[in-house]
């Protein structure tokens, strides 16, 4: 049967259906080989499946690496990793992606754990946010400085809108 299907598919040009039979079937190489090469649309979205299968057979080496394909890498892989209990600030840690760090530094700052959450907002370059963490931590005076050193609009009217806030 898998030839009969294989076969009507590809004599009706249709690589997506193919793509689709093959993930279903767990028949990844041929899936993602027919992606690339004739059903570029769907390549994101099988490198994905692949690294969910992946995950759930226990490969979290090929699932990161599937995931980094499929461009979901700064939301799939902390949750990987979260969910089976370890460090996700070692992961951060050893990572350049600015949206990963930007992400832990979110996280970090849910948590209250706000020295981290600074260290990887500046990490990410992410100005407003180091600003405003610094006025929640009530270090106005390193605010002031690190928004007049970057001259950021938005990081002046945070600073302003928390000096209004406080009566100054």
């Amino acid at each position: 049967m898998d030839t009969e299907v294989e076969h009507i598919l590809t004599t009706t040009h249709r690589p997506d259906l193919l793509t689709q039979y093959y993930t279903l079937t767990d028949q990844w190489e041929p899936a993602l080989s027919l992606s690339s090469t004739h059903d570029r649309i769907a390549l994101r979205a099988t490198f994905y499946k692949f690294a969910r299968w992946l995950e759930e057979k226990g490969d979290e080496t090929g699932a990161i690496a599937a995931f980094e394909k499929s461009g979901v890498f700064s939301v799939e892989v902390p949750r990987m990793i979260l969910k089976r209990g370890g460090d996700v600030g070692k992961f951060v840690a050893v990572t350049e992606d600015k949206a990963l760090r930007k992400w832990y530094a979110q996280y970090s700052e849910s948590h209250g754990d706000f020295s981290t959450a600074l260290k990887y907002y500046e990490l990410a370059e992410d100005t407003l946010s180091v600003v405003r963490v610094l006025c929640q931590c009530e270090d106005l005076a390193q605010a002031r400085a690190i928004a007049e050193k970057t001259n950021n609009p938005a990081a002046f009217y945070h600073i302003a809108r928390q000096c209004e806030r406080d009566g100054q």
